[in-house]
């Protein structure tokens, strides 16, 4: 536990999109639009702006 705390302070994040959210999702997520994941150390970043990219999902709910 206290190495994955570490590992996320220290870690360069590198944000990857995941999803973007639509309808009553965006109410579950606290108002938030879409959700980035870092894939080093697992680190969630929620952003109130859509993702504008090609082939990223929709509604992919990972709360």
């Amino acid at each position: 536990m206290i190495k994955e705390f570490f590992k996320k302070i220290t870690c360069e994040h590198d944000f990857q999109p995941m999803t973007n959210l639509y309808g009553d999702f965006i109410y579950m997520a606290g108002g938030y639009r879409s959700i980035s994941k870092c894939p080093k150390c697992g680190k969630q970043r929620y952003s109130k702006d859509l993702i504008k990219r090609e082939n990223v999902p929709v509604n992919k709910f990972y709360l």
